[in-house]
């Protein structure tokens, strides 16, 4: 990582690493390296896409068995979403066929390489279909918007995020590219960034793991109640503490280069309820779940059905967005009865807020601002999402049956 940061920071910001007006022989040196640089400018872009082609495929493809042709399969599927994407971009209409086409087709890629059961799969190649299939999105809010194929690839294949997310938006790095600037601030900022991540990820990780259901749960013992909670807990701490800390480092590495990358979470552990919870909580996801599906059918039913239906509307599709959470997870039981309960939990909250709004305004104004409430309702919040850890983590009906087997009441 720290080779690939040092060539990408080259290749972005060396014209700065050296002076205009240098004096001396070392001097002539740096000159005449500047020179270069600055020649080389016209291919920056070009270059940094195939910097990060070169790194993904080496760290992430070839290791995996068929990971040449793999990886020779998906960049001849991203070239040619590319080429769909270009002709959306001088499309005039904007809500035609062609939308669904360059919204779709990275999903149905995704659909297919899971289908097929590729290990890159598992390495964030969803996150990558998930950034690619929002590009239709941000071209139709902003028709202005224009997409290099070299740009393109460099966004498609950004190493940092490559393995676990965040599903960073192409216009968050499109602003950030066309205007690069590197300050002391960002390199220290990334640098203690990547720091935290790596302890949360590789240190505080470390410690709730040997209490999750595949370490605990696997020493031949009979286990309480009591465990069980524990390692529900324990796995939610551990899988927090292990994917914000990979992401802190993504984002890390990104502000380093220049490159903003979308947060993925924002203080989850302050929820007051599972709406608010998923919208602190791996929130690159909920957001483009949000602005894919949940605000469009939303808004398409009540457009057809009229507003006095908007609360059943809305809690209908909660529910249906977080179950689609579980059906990404896999197709597994236990994912899925991960996404049906967090569903349940979103689509309750909606309900019981409007039962809320229902109360005197002095009384809803008390109850909102009660922190013994606060405090409680949080609590629950965490201790509900917890215990439906125990779904996510033992995902299969073998392994759902081996904790039934080793409790004992």
């Amino acid at each position: 990582m720290a080779g690939y940061l040092l060539a990408c920071f080259v290749i972005l910001h060396g014209q700065r690493l050296f002076p205009a007006s240098p004096w001396g022989a070392a001097g002539g040196v740096a000159a005449s390296i500047r020179s270069t640089l600055e020649w080389l400018s016209d291919w920056q872009q070009p270059m940094f896409a195939f910097v990060n082609l070169l790194v993904c495929c080496a760290v992430f493809f070839l290791p995996a068995e068929e990971g040449a042709k793999t990886f020779a399969i998906y960049l001849g599927f991203v070239l040619a979403h590319w080429g769909l994407v270009w002709l959306y971009n001088r499309s005039e209409n904007t809500d035609g066929r062609l939308y669904w086409v360059v919204f779709l087709a990275p999903l149905l890629i995704l659909l297919g390489l899971k289908v097929e059961g590729s290990y890159v799969t598992y390495l964030g190649v969803s996150y990558m279909c998930f950034r690619l299939s929002f590009l239709a999105i941000e071209l139709k809010h902003n028709a202005a918007l224009r997409i290099p194929l070299s740009r393109y690839l460099a966004f498609a294949f950004f190493v940092p995020t490559i393995p676990i997310g965040p599903i960073s938006r192409y216009t968050s790095y499109h602003e950030s590219i066309s205007d690069l600037q590197v300050t002391r601030h960002n390199v220290l900022h990334g640098a203690l960034r990547i720091l935290v991540g790596y302890v949360k990820f590789k240190v505080l990780a470390t410690y709730f793991s040997p209490l999750t259901f595949t370490a605990l749960w696997s020493d031949g013992f009979l286990h309480t109640p009591a465990e069980l909670a524990l390692s529900c807990f324990a796995f939610y701490l551990y899988l927090y503490l292990n994917f914000s800390g990979f992401c802190d480092m993504a984002i890390g590495a990104g502000s380093i280069l220049g490159i903003r990358i979308d947060e993925n979470f924002n203080r989850p552990y302050v929820s007051r309820n599972l709406r608010e919870f998923w919208s602190r909580w791996h929130m690159s996801l909920s957001f483009w779940l949000r602005d894919a599906f949940y605000t469009p059918v939303t808004m398409g039913l009540l457009r057809r059905i009229g507003p006095r239906w908007t609360l059943p509307v809305a809690a209908g599709a909660g529910f249906a967005t977080l179950f689609l959470v579980g059906v990404w997870l896999g197709v597994q039981p236990g994912f899925l009865i991960f996404g049906t309960l967090q569903g349940i939990g979103v689509m309750t909250v909606y309900f019981y807020g409007a039962l809320l709004d229902q109360l005197p305004r002095d009384k809803r104004r008390s109850y909102r601002s009660s922190i013994a409430i606060r405090c409680l309702a949080t609590v629950f919040t965490h201790s509900y999402f917890a215990m439906t850890m125990f779904f996510f983590e033992n995902n299969t009906w073998q392994r759902m049956q081996h904790i039934s087997n080793t409790l004992v009441w």
